[in-house]
């Protein structure tokens, strides 16, 4: 049967976590500051626990700073609900989840699954150039790493998650997609006058949390969405045959996940 999951990435919209949806996705997968400090993690665990679902910690990539923020919160999720999911974007998350924390179930999250997610491959004429990155050695590797579940993205050409493992599970996030994202967020001190006519890195005022940029471009078949450090676009069709194609869980975000 398909799972429905709703994907939150603050404690402000948790009262749709109810709506009819089996797992919360709570957290963050693109900046570590937006991690969520440990008494908003425990108000979305207590959230799923009232509601009698699921639930699963998003993580982003992250520095050495990061990667003590995330210790902190998967210490107290451990303790709050063991047997939870971890969704992993980093590497060194993945080796701190199975080290010290085997109580909970890492799964591989979209920014490690190497899809093709860039628009422009929907004006291919070669549709075969969408063929996808896992192969046995990858799941192999899934597998030692105690990892069951793959985590993707929707896109008009989407095929399959390319596991074909009966071991492997996956789940579909949408409608939004993750383009590309870095370190470098162009959003920092977009509101600082003084900074108009320069380019750099400055220090963040989480200005994510208030922007939203829409890039428009003839190069592009749709518009793309620039929200801090990440670009998206939206694609509100979901492929027919999900399970067909190793899918068994849908993760609605409610909004751009930053």
């Amino acid at each position: 049967m398909m799972e429905n999951a709703i994907f939150l990435t603050n404690t402000g919209y948790l009262d749709h976590a109810n709506k009819g949806y089996s797992r919360l996705y709570f957290g963050q997968e693109f900046c570590e500051r937006l991690l969520p400090l440990p008494n908003e993690l425990s108000k979305a665990v207590s959230c799923a626990k009232d509601t009698k679902i699921g639930f699963t910690l998003v993580t982003p990539y992250v520095t050495e700073k990061g990667l003590n923020q995330t210790r902190e919160l998967l210490s107290l999720l451990v303790n709050r609900m063991p047997g939870a999911e971890v969704v992993i974007n980093d590497w060194g998350v993945l080796h701190l989840v199975n080290d010290e924390f085997q109580k909970l179930q890492p799964i591989l999250g979209r920014l490690l699954y190497k899809q093709k997610r860039d628009p422009r491959i929907s004006l291919l004429k070669n549709k075969r150039a969408i063929a996808q990155f896992p192969n046995c050695a990858f799941i192999e590797f899934l597998i030692q790493n105690r990892i069951k579940r793959v985590d993707s993205d929707t896109f008009p050409l989407f095929s399959c998650t390319g596991l074909n493992n009966p071991i492997i599970e996956g789940s579909l996030y949408y409608p939004f997609t993750y383009v590309a994202t870095t370190r470098s967020c162009v959003l920092a001190g977009c509101e600082n006058n003084q900074r108009k006519n320069l380019s750099g890195v400055f220090p963040c005022q989480k200005e994510c949390q208030r922007f939203t940029f829409i890039i428009q471009s003839k190069m592009f078949p749709v518009n793309l969405f620039l929200k801090g450090n990440t670009q998206f676009f939206k694609n509100e069709k979901v492929p027919s045959n999900l399970e067909e194609k190793g899918i068994n869980r849908l993760v609605r975000q409610l909004q751009i996940p930053i």
